[in-house]
């Protein structure tokens, strides 16, 4: 193998390395992201299901006097 393919794929490789490096960061973001996203679904959800009768006292939500 000449000495200017060795270089060639040593370069290709370093690219290819640092690629998967931020893919991968962006990959670690995303994840926390969705974790995120599902720990304030969980918690709409659990209000949803508390409904309007059920609001616990000093948590800040108060309905308008219509409901």
């Amino acid at each position: 193998m000449s000495e200017e393919r060795l270089v060639e794929l040593e370069i290709r490789t370093t690219y290819q390395e640092d690629t998967l490096a931020a893919l991968s960061d962006v990959v670690a973001q995303q994840q926390r992201l969705i974790d995120q996203l599902q720990r304030e679904l969980k918690d709409i959800r659990d209000l949803l299901l508390e409904g309007p009768g059920d609001k616990q006292a000093g948590s800040g939500i108060e309905l308008p006097p219509h409901y």
